[in-house]
């Protein structure tokens, strides 16, 4: 049986208290010491004795000796062991089992054991460890044995004496003690705790010590946890009997105590009880007297377990040991407690729990020996209880703890044997205080009971329930609950189980009390006036060892009330009924719950504090009768609120509902002309709702709001109407639904507008997100696109509207997309859709007016899937249309598309152009074609864009030539472009696209105008000019073939005229000089063959004329005198060549021929309109610096159209 003395081990695991033995069946003890060899040297001399005959008379003698040689040799051998083998054994064998079972070092000296008194006798004992202060020790040691009981292996003495002894005794910081080592031979037990001293009663033998003496003895106590040290000295203890099996001594003596406690002498004087008993057999009484006994100090070394932690307080009265030989074994010892308690603080560990009582009165028995403590009369006078819990039961938990056994673990033995019990005879609790704190740290009381009464009469308390008497006790509680005027009654009965039952009664009690105290909250999400009767039954669960509470046949009614939900209130009511009320440990069924003309105001998605503080609970009805109003708040929007007025919600069998039979009905007004009606099946125990509602002319951007958690609705503005299956919880619903005229915020300050939108076939859940619709019909769409230098390519900004619009992202961003999205078709009719582009300079609006088309995703689309898309519609009176694939619900999914639109006028784009060079934008078309895809944020594109009568501001210019090379027969030209990069850091668009490569054209024909021609005059790109021969002016075959190209680019660029130029060249100088120094020299020589030959002929006719003359004076032998001419006299004299000079106009007009020849070989086409070959004749005078090649030069022209 457990003592209440602590627990310390001495015995090793495994060893459990002996059984009582039967003597008849004791085994003799073994020798302790070894036996003396005497048969040895009888059998030695017998060897040695001679064979011969003895006479029969010394025969006998000799039998005779031996015979009475044998007792003598057992009584030798007795003696050898009990004064030599005892003492032997103590001093050297029994220290080695000691130390090697406890690690400690037992010194004994002067051992004395007489066999034949049994009196044990000891000199100097101690106990230590590696020679240090020893933990025990006795100056001398008496023990008085009874040899019988030895035999059973019991000890009995008649006598004990103990002097000097001293114990040096530590307490550590994990509760063990220092000397636990030494009883490490007593079994531990499952359930004791670090630090419990060892009950006696849990030895492995059976004992009993009478008549115990102690003479100057010492102990010091230091307990390191506390923080203190005890020390007792001079203790003189005289004790009757201490024992664990029934045995009656002849006579006993007196107890007696004294001590000096930290330096108080403490005397506890015993005396014999006149008129009980006989001689030394008288009972004894040994009292002492205590005054101001500061309780903090010695509480903790109490040998029971208090359910809180005293902490303060003084004990004044009287101690009565009370010993009786004559009584039972288990009433021979008694302890009389007479105290009065004053200033008594206590609290719980947690300290959530405390208690202040000015004064207690307690009177009382206590039998260490049969752990039975009896409180005759226990007396409370105006205590003080503060609790920071929210629960009455906290109290029980407190007061009574569990011990946590695990299923199927057997009850201690000790417990079996004896077990501590506990009877109240008497508890009286007068002008008590309950208060309760709301808040760990705050001070002021939130609850408070006041003049609280309680009576308690024959309660019985025991650890081990088997040895539990039956019988109840009876008990009474009654309060008042601050100033209000409340009053709280409850009468019943107490089992031996702890079961409290009793009726309750709780009379014009705030609502904030009654539920605190009901179902443990704070109490102050309640208001009003209440009235509560049932029966009320408090019992322990067996299991979790805690109490709970269960409440039936109960009935309510709450006048004012008022729940609230933080500063709001969450229901008002004038009056609430409720009942029958049952109430169990995780259930609370109200009944018939009637709230008439009251007003709920909740927010969807969020739970009230009021149900959060229900520790647990859950709420049951069998019907619930409401009217009033409604007013609800969308989730993450508390100041925004939807009142639905004239709300009537009628429910029946909500506690166990019939399967698929109606049992709610609800209808209400919204607004002014919104209603609504909806009628299913309802159940609150799992909380589940399918409604078949239809309602009209709703407030979308509100009521819808609190369906969802999506911030789609924030931004819809529409009145809504339709019909369909709301399923709750989880906000699903399925039906169809008409959104009337009205825009969604799409954008700051830029709403998208529409006539109205009807969608069939939806279906919605809020958890998880999932939308679905069967088909969108929208009609009368007006939106203004504002395009900015980041919106990206136009399919998927639109894509990313309408996920936006879709997609139901959550208000708070945490949530993300939805599990699915789909939409099977969309069809659009009779839209606008107005453009404002500030990507370009200035900004370029126009309007896409008759907007029509079709948006179709496979059934269950979803993800990565894609949806097609055709649309048609007027750009300014210019039809265009637009086909393609793109995800409506994935954000990096893959789009592809195409664009067409044809003769769209230039104009629109005369502001954004003016800085085209040479252009004349106020005129001209263009038709496009397009095809792009976007991957991620990867976009590439290309296609082309034909210009029709598109006129250059001067022929003159570079453009004038580029747009008359491009243009064909038509007056159209056709310009390729293609374009690719990251659609997120792209700053261009399609319109700067086409730009650039128009741009790029126009520098191409400033460079080389040839280019534009394409590849077909590639071999013009170099052929601008027809060379010559210096001083030559006649066209070679290859001249001819190249001026043949020229016609032909003539005939196939009817805009593109021909500017022919002659080059003078001082080149053709050398080449003219030559040929006229030819001409010079031929002149010359002919002229000298004329000369000479008249020269001659003159000579000649000169000599004949002189021969006849001379033939006449021969014959007349005259002489004849006559003049030589001067001609003939001087002889013939050739003429020389001039110098030939050649005059720069010679070189102009040598570049004039070759113009002229140049020209006339398109003389055919000089009848073409507009005059397309132009001569240029050269007129600037010829410098030194016209030394290249002589010829001409064809430059490509615009001819003016």
């Amino acid at each position: 049986m457990p003592d209440r003395f602590g627990q310390i081990p001495i015995q090793p695991e495994g060893a459990v208290s002996p059984k009582p033995k039967d003597p008849s069946v004791a085994k003799p003890h073994e020798d302790a010491g070894p036996k003396p060899e005497v048969d040895k040297p009888r059998r030695k001399a017998r060897k040695r004795v001679s064979p011969r005959r003895l006479s029969p008379v010394l025969q006998l003698k000799k039998k005779h000796f031996l015979w009475g040689l044998i007792p003598l040799s057992l009584v030798l051998l007795y003696s050898l062991i009990g004064f030599t083998g005892v003492a032997y054994y103590f001093t050297h064998i029994f220290p080695e089992k000691f130390k090697e079972r406890t690690g400690y070092t037992l010194t004994l000296s002067e051992i004395h054991f007489n066999p034949f008194t049994f009196r044990f006798l000891t000199g100097p004992v101690s106990i230590h460890r590696n020679y240090a202060e020893p933990v025990v020790s006795i100056g001398s040691l008496d023990l008085k044995l009874k040899p019988l009981p030895l035999l059973r292996r019991d000890m009995i003495c008649s006598s004990v004496t103990i002097d000097a002894p001293v114990v040096n005794i530590t307490r550590n910081l994990n509760r063990t003690y220092n000397i636990e080592n030494i009883f490490r031979t007593i079994p531990e037990r499952s359930d004791k705790e670090s630090g419990d001293m060892m009950g006696f009663s849990e030895l492995p033998f059976y004992f009993s010590l009478n008549n115990i003496a102690i003479t100057g003895g010492k102990a010091q106590f230091t307990d390191i946890p506390a923080g203190k040290k005890h020390l007792v000295e001079n203790i003189e203890l005289k004790l009757p009997t201490f024992s664990n099996i029934p045995f009656q001594a002849k006579k006993y003596i007196r107890p007696y105590f004294s001590a000096t406690i930290n330096g108080s002498p403490v005397e506890l004087t015993g005396h014999a009880l006149a008129g009980y008993g006989e001689g030394g057999n008288q009972p004894t009484q040994l009292s002492s007297d205590i005054k101001k006994l500061d309780l903090s100090s010695y509480v903790s070394y109490l040998p029971i377990d208090l359910p809180l932690e005293i902490s303060g307080g003084f004990a004044d009265g009287k101690i009565d040991l009370y010993f009786d030989p004559k009584e039972e074994k288990s009433n021979k010892l008694s302890l009389k407690l007479d105290l009065k308690l004053t200033g008594v603080k206590a609290q719980n560990k947690e300290e959530t729990i405390k208690l202040a009582v000015p004064s207690m009165t307690v009177n009382g028995t206590f039998n260490p020996t049969t752990n039975a403590l009896t409180l005759h009369k226990l007396i409370y006078q105006s205590p003080k209880i503060t609790s920071r819990d929210s629960s009455y039961l906290t109290y029980l938990d407190a007061l009574f703890p569990h011990k946590d056994k695990s299923e199927g673990e057997k009850i201690d033995v000790n417990v079996e044997a004896n077990p501590f019990s506990l009877r109240l005879e008497s508890v009286n609790l007068f002008d008590g205080t309950l208060e309760f704190i709301d808040g760990a740290r705050e001070k002021t009381a939130a609850d408070t009971w006041l003049n609280l009464q309680f009576q308690v009469k024959n309660f019985f308390y025991c650890e081990n329930p088997k040895t539990a008497t039956a019988g109840q006790a009876d008990f009474r509680i009654t309060g008042e609950h601050g100033e209000d005027g409340s009053i709280l009654a409850y009468a019943g009965t107490i089992d031996p189980e702890q079961t409290v039952r009793g009726k309750l009664k709780l009379l014009n009690i705030p609502g904030g009390v009654l539920f605190h105290t009901l179902l443990s909250t704070t109490g102050r999400e309640f208001k009003g006036l209440a009235n509560l009767t049932g029966n009320l039954e408090i019992k322990r669960d067996k299991k979790q060892g805690t109490f709970n509470h269960q409440l039936a046949d109960g009935y309510l009614s709450i006048t004012d009330f008022i729940v609230k939900d933080g500063k709001k209130n969450l229901l008002t009511a004038p009056l609430i009924t409720a009942g029958p009320i049952r109430m169990e440990d995780r259930e609370l069924y109200l009944g018939k719950v009637v709230a008439k003309n009251s007003t709920t105001n909740y927010t969807i998605g969020t739970r009230p504090g009021v149900l959060k503080n229900l520790a647990g609970k859950e709420l049951k009805y069998s019907s619930i009768n409401y009217t009033g109003d409604l007013i609800l708040h969308p989730p993450a929007q508390p100041d925004s609120e939807v009142i639905f007025s004239d709300f009537s919600l009628e429910t029946t069998e909500v506690a166990n509902p019939e399967k698929n039979r109606e049992n709610i009905i609800i209808s209400g007004t919204l607004g002014a002309i919104g209603k609504y009606e909806a009628k299913g099946t309802f159940s609150l125990n799992p909380f589940s709702a399918k409604l078949d509602t239809e309602f009209k002319k709703l407030q979308g951007r509100s009521t819808l709001a609190l369906f969802s958690q999506s911030a789609f609705f924030d931004k819809l503005y529409t009145n809504f109407s339709g019909k369909g299956s709301l399923t709750l919880p989880g906000g699903s619903f399925s039906g169809d639904i008409t959104l009337h005229k009205g825009w969604y915020e799409l954008a700051k300050n830029n709403p998208i507008h529409w006539n109205e939108l009807t969608i069939n076939g939806l279906s919605y859940t809020d958890s998880p997100a999932n939308l679905s619709m069967d088909h969108i019909l929208a009609n009368g769409i007006d939106y203004s696109w504002k395009m900015r230098k980041t919106s990206g390519d136009p399919i998927t900004t639109a894509a990313s509207a309408i996920r936006e619009m879709t997609m139901m992202t959550s208000r708070d961003k945490k949530q993300g997309l939805p599990a699915a999205v789909a939409v099977e078709k969309i069809d659009v009719k009779g839209s606008t859709l107005k453009i404002e582009d500030s990507r370009m300079t200035p900004v370029w609006s126009e309007t896409l007016s008759r907007l029509e088309g079709t948006v179709v995703t496979p059934a269950s689309a979803g993800g990565e899937k894609s949806s097609s898309f055709s649309f048609t519609g007027l750009l300014d009176q210019s039809s265009f249309a637009m086909s393609g694939t793109s995800s409506l619900f994935a954000p990096a999914a893959k789009t592809s598309y195409s664009f067409k639109i044809n003769d769209y006028p230039m104009a629109s784009f005369h502001r954004q152009l003016q800085g085209a060079a040479g252009i004349d934008t106020s005129s001209g078309r263009l038709s496009l074609e397009c095809s792009t895809e976007v991957d991620r944020d990867e976009i590439s594109g290309s296609g082309e864009i034909t210009f029709t009568d598109l006129y250059p501001q001067s022929a003159a210019t570079s453009s004038g030539l580029a747009l008359a090379l491009l243009s064909d027969l038509d007056n159209k030209f056709t310009v390729p472009f293609s374009f690719s990069g990251s659609d997120k850091d792209r700053n261009t668009v399609l319109f700067e696209e086409i730009y650039a490569a128009v741009q790029t054209l126009l520098i191409k024909a400033e460079l080389s105008p040839v280019l534009l021609a394409g590849d077909e005059f590639s071999e013009l790109l170099d052929a601008g000019t027809i060379l010559f021969e210096p001083g030559e002016f006649t066209l070679t075959k290859d001249d001819v073939k190249l001026l043949g190209r020229y016609t032909e680019l003539l005939k196939k660029h009817p805009f593109v005229g021909l500017t022919l130029r002659g080059i003078p060249s001082q080149a053709d100088r050398p080449a003219i000089e030559r040929k006229l120094q030819r001409r010079e020299s031929q002149r010359v020589r002919e002229a000298n063959e004329i000369h000479l030959k008249k020269y001659l002929q003159e000579k000649e006719l000169f000599e004949s004329g002189l021969g006849s003359k001379q033939s006449e004076t021969a014959e007349t032998g005259d002489i004849v005198e006559k003049d030589i001419p001067q001609k003939i006299l001087s002889g013939f004299t050739p003429e020389k060549e001039r110098k030939i000079n050649v005059a720069n106009s010679m070189l102009l007009d040598m570049a004039t021929k070759r113009v002229t020849v140049v020209s006339e070989y398109f003389a055919p086409l000089s009848s073409l309109e507009f005059k397309r070959i132009q001569v240029e004749l050269p007129k600037q005078p010829v410098t030194e610096n016209d030394a290249g090649p002589p010829g001409v030069s064809i430059t490509l022209r615009a001819v003016e159209r």
